[in-house]
């Protein structure tokens, strides 16, 4: 390969200033520059480098793509990738690198799971709201009664590395556990593997942990919703598309369930999430917690990943440049 630079040229978009060990591996290998761009900078400047680290708060997406005439990696610290056009890159040749398939690595972050755990406690403690109340002046624990977790049934939607987590933390917490992959024979102790209904059926709290794909896209729709017990709640840190969002909010307002929780939104790339229905929902009714997209953000994650981020675009350049 012929190349203009004696280094790739990369743009290191919105990246933590606390990733050590991603700068030091790059400084090694590139010429790096260190950005915080938004969608529109992105297309004016992706022209200019071999390269980009993105954040999964700005789409690469095909216009993007076919302005890049010299890029050959796409990266991205995550295991989702859905906001890159995975089908645009292949059709220009450019490599996509993630972590999504670093199974073994990635069994040593754990953060998403524990918000998802955390998002429980959350919306059955009423936690936001009474803590809102004792900034208020106030100091009345009638008002926030709540539930226990223990005799609980916990239901698993996918049962990957963050599903199988979510087992052994139900386990922990004295609940029935129930799992739903269809993809993987589940091997745990107390660990139900179900079909769909029966889970929705048999669970007081749903947590979804599934990639985003044409399968699993709006798989919690208006059907599955009206399964579920009245008293029930409906966890979700995937991806927002997995779940109707409009549907959820007709059956929250309908006492279909109890409540919801999520850390992502269908329309989160947008850059207005006020045209949400969950978020207009949530302004007005004390059963949704919204958090955004804080699954992975922990100091230990993102060091990690993109640590591993950054050696997996050493391994591909020491081959290809």
């Amino acid at each position: 390969m012929s190349n203009v630079h004696s280094k790739p040229k990369v743009a290191c978009n919105r990246i933590p200033p606390h990733v050590r060990s991603f700068r030091e591996i790059l400084k090694s290998f590139t010429e790096a520059d260190y950005v915080e761009w938004d969608y529109s900078d992105v297309l004016d400047m992706i022209k200019e480098y071999d390269a980009i680290v993105t954040h999964v708060s700005v789409p690469i997406d095909a216009k993007t793509i076919y302005r890049a005439k010299n890029l050959k990696v796409i990266a991205t610290p995550s295991t989702g990738t859905d906001h890159i056009d995975i089908k645009a890159a292949l059709e220009r040749n450019i490599h996509v690198i993630s972590i999504k398939d670093d199974i073994e690595f990635l069994d040593n972050i754990t953060s998403t799971a524990e918000l998802a755990f955390g998002l429980i406690i959350c919306l059955l403690r009423n936690i936001p709201w009474s803590f809102e109340s004792v900034k208020s002046g106030k100091w009345d624990s009638s008002l926030f009664r709540g539930h226990m977790l223990s005799g609980k049934s916990l239901g698993i939607i996918g049962a990957g590395r963050l599903g199988k987590m979510m087992c052994k933390y139900g386990n922990a917490f004295r609940m029935r556990v129930l799992a739903y992959d269809p993809y993987v024979k589940i091997n745990m102790a107390n660990v139900e593997q179900v079909d769909l209904d029966s889970l929705l059926a048999g669970s007081d709290i749903v947590s979804v942990h599934v990639h985003l794909n044409d399968e699993t896209r709006a798989m919690i729709g208006k059907r599955e919703l009206s399964i579920m017990k009245p008293n029930a709640i409906l966890i979700n840190t995937s991806r927002g598309a997995v779940i109707d969002e409009n549907a959820l909010v007709e059956a929250l307002q309908d006492g279909k369930i109890a409540g919801a929780a999520v850390d992502v939104l269908t329309d989160e790339l947008s850059g207005n999430i006020n045209k949400s229905p969950l978020v207009n929902y949530a302004r007005e009714n004390r059963s949704v917690i919204i958090t955004p997209h804080i699954g992975g953000v922990t100091y230990e994650a993102q060091e990690l990943a993109y640590g591993r981020t950054a050696e997996k675009m050493l391994e591909w350049f020491k081959r290809n440049w």
